[in-house]
């Protein structure tokens, strides 16, 4: 059997996601059951954050059903955070789609299941009222995981490949969201729907707009990606990659590009002030008035 090396030799976010881009287009035609594929992984650890994580997930996800021995090289930090902090052996060797991980900040990552979806989406919203945030209105965020959710299961075909990692950055009273999908991707659903759209970022836009629809589920009709936009706050960022897009929007502001390289499907990335947020008492008292 065969032996592949996969090395991460950057925590840079673009530099990460081309790397598995790259193996996965790669590697793809060549293994076979029994090959054994050894991850690479850098030693900065505290740089790791849901993107990463989410992306890896599907990563390791993708060979695995494939039947490779799935192998990790890295610093005794970075194995303890993965392999114990994060519990991450017990999703293939046990066949879970959730364990708790031991850092009560991080809410951990989930295999995203069209059955599960509403149940983890309001379990992350139990959470944060039973912190800091009581008294706040945070019906956005369980709306926005849903949102994404959905568009695994309306656009993606991800085959069980699908993951989101949400963790509660306390020091900045932030919620940092990813969700990743090994589907065909955003880009490619719209660009079907809608055949003149030239560039994979452009649709991408198109995805983002209020209301914007491909029908392809009833669920979704007159509701798009711009929901997760809308809960964001005007500090937060929205970055979606699809394919060759990328797009980020943050307050009222687009940027988009086409990568030099194609995405395996779909990688959503976004962070919630929730310090930011109303407090249900003054929404109460804005809709009695």
């Amino acid at each position: 059997m065969a032996e592949y090396n996969i090395i991460f030799d950057s925590v840079g976010r673009i530099e990460w996601i081309r790397t598995i881009a790259d193996n996965i287009k790669q590697l793809t035609p060549q293994v076979v059951a029994g090959d054994q594929i050894i991850i690479h992984l850098p030693s900065e650890v505290e740089k790791l954050d849901a993107a990463h994580l989410a992306s890896l997930a599907c990563f390791i996800k993708y060979f695995h059903k494939k039947r490779c021995i799935m192998a990790t090289m890295a610093n005794p930090q970075v194995r303890t955070f993965i392999f114990d902090k994060l519990n991450w052996r017990a999703y293939w060797a046990g066949h879970q789609d959730y364990t708790e991980a031991k850092d009560l900040t991080i809410l951990n990552l989930w295999r995203i299941t069209d059955e599960g979806k509403e149940i983890h989406s309001r379990q992350v919203y139990d959470f944060l009222k039973r912190g800091p945030f009581k008294q706040k209105d945070l019906s956005a965020v369980p709306n926005s995981l849903l949102e994404a959710y959905y568009n695994v299961f309306d656009h993606a075909e991800a085959n069980g490949v699908a993951f989101s990692f949400i963790r509660y950055i306390e020091n900045k009273q932030k919620l940092s969201v990813a969700i990743c999908d090994f589907g065909k991707g955003i880009a490619t659903s719209v660009k079907e729907k809608y055949p003149g759209i030239e560039d994979d970022s452009s649709a991408i836009e198109l995805a983002m707009k209020d209301r914007f629809t491909i029908q392809s589920k009833t669920h979704n009709r007159g509701l798009g990606l711009g929901n997760i936009r809308t809960a964001c706050t005007e500090e937060d960022a929205l970055r979606i990659i699809s394919n060759r897009g990328f797009l980020i929007t943050k307050r009222d502001e687009i940027n988009k590009r086409e990568n030099n390289f194609n995405f395996p499907g779909t990688l959503i990335f976004y962070d919630l002030t929730l310090s930011h947020f109303e407090d249900e008492e003054i929404i109460a008292n804005f809709e009695l008035d």
